[in-house]
């Protein structure tokens, strides 16, 4: 290529990277957010894709490292570089951080960008230039010949030999030995099927029995040895609880104010623990109480939460099953009065068939507008409406039409007098 061809190239490259500039600055400009809003945001919509003890080990990361850190720095989110990123590693290893544990929030960072990036909020992944901290390579210990059996022989007489057996032979993780049951056990085969694990639920405290393994190869049968067979047909496995969900939904009879309405659940499980949880509905009025151990239980809604012109809903008992959703509904009715007009006249005629308009807003934010006709009486009767101050208004003709304001209780009847 001669060099007036190379020049052609190179100014055929600048004026497109001109024309990229110039569309750049035609854009919208994107509104400056505090990463750490954004981080807690992104956080909180993870939360539904996530396992409750994933997210609650990204929380803690957030709280306890990256939250302390950036707002006291007072970051955008956009003007984050790989530069200030890479800065966080240093600190952290300065305080003593290892870089597995570094690790954690190196992934969790990345992706929280990355969502940003493909979202248009920024225009680039700073991640994407981050040296990403070093694994520590692990370096495992294990017991010699003697130690193990020198644990055998200490512990042989333990409720816990079946456990250091299980472990020492077949290699089981705890959470896999405590989730053992019986069904796993095939004494005809002479295997044991490790196919459930045990968790500590962090938000309720609660040990869990899991199916999900967190890999494909956690599933496996291996082949139950010799003293494992004997010694498990001396033991007793004592199956870990059970837990279901409760799903309650929030109805209004106007169908508004269905947020934030808190409920309690409580009572005692079947196998004697003591429940006393309190959740709050969302937009949708949905609540959900996870990890129940199975029981019958109470469950009421806190009337203080009650927006002013319902009636509060009664309590409900409800049963929770072993991997079930129970699934119940609490409606709030509109509390209602009565109104209603009576028009006179001094010659007690022209009574009948006259206007009355109503309208306002009821307590719970019901737009209310209607219109009636009195009878032969004079009487006009708006039947039952929401609870709520309204303003009354004789439709006529004249030139100055009469009006009066109302107040519609619950359970009561209000009359307004027209002359």
């Amino acid at each position: 290529m001669d060099e007036i061809e190379v020049l052609r190239s190179e100014n055929a490259k600048l004026r497109q990277m001109i024309k990229l500039l110039m569309s750049e600055d035609e854009k919208e400009p994107i509104p400056k957010v505090k990463f750490v809003d954004y981080y807690q945001s992104w956080l909180e919509n993870r939360k539904n894709h996530i396992g409750n003890n994933t997210y609650h080990e990204y929380n803690k990361i957030f709280e306890k490292h990256i939250f302390p850190y950036f707002s006291e720095r007072e970051y955008n989110l956009q003007e984050i570089s790989h530069i200030e990123i890479q800065e966080y590693y240093r600190y952290k290893l300065s305080k003593g951080m290892t870089p597995n544990s570094l690790l954690k929030h190196h992934a969790n960072l990345y992706t929280a960008f990355q969502d940003a990036f493909k979202n248009h909020i920024i225009n680039v992944n700073p991640m994407t230039m981050v040296e990403r901290p070093k694994k520590s390579k692990f370096i495992a210990q294990y017991y010699s010949l003697e130690q193990i059996l020198s644990l055998f022989k200490a512990t042989r007489n333990s409720e816990l030999f079946t456990v250091i057996l299980l472990a020492s032979f077949l290699g089981l993780r705890r959470s896999e030995i405590v989730a053992l049951q019986w069904d796993a056990i095939n004494f005809h085969e002479r295997t044991i099927a490790i196919k459930r694990k045990a968790i500590l639920n962090k938000e309720t405290g609660l040990l869990e029995i899991v199916k999900n393994m967190k890999t494909e190869s956690s599933n496996r049968i291996l082949v139950l040895p010799d003293c494992l067979d004997s010694a498990s047909k001396a033991v007793t496995f004592h199956n870990a609880m059970q837990f279901g969900k409760v799903i309650v939904t929030k109805v209004t009879e106007d169908g508004r104010n269905k947020e934030g309405i808190k409920f309690t659940l409580s009572g005692t499980s079947d196998n004697g623990t003591v429940i006393n949880m309190t959740a709050a509905t969302d937009k949708s009025g949905v609540v959900t109480f996870s990890n129940i151990p199975v029981g019958s239980y109470s469950l009421f809604e806190d009337s203080s939460t009650v927006a002013a012109g319902y009636k509060i809903a009664a309590s409900q008992t409800i049963s929770v099953t072993h991997e079930g959703e129970s699934k119940t509904t609490f409606t709030n009715n509109n509390e209602k009065g009565k109104v209603k007009v009576v028009k006179t006249s001094d010659d007690g005629k022209n009574i009948k068939d006259v206007e009355f308009k109503l309208s306002g807003t009821s307590t719970t934010g019901v737009k209310i507008d209607v219109t009636v006709k009195t009878d032969a009486k004079g009487e006009a009767d708006f039947g039952d409406l929401y609870v709520g101050t309204y303003t009354i208004e004789e439709v006529a003709s004249s030139v100055n039409p009469n009006y009066s304001q109302v107040t519609a209780a619950a359970g009561g009847t209000e009359y307004c007098t027209f002359a």
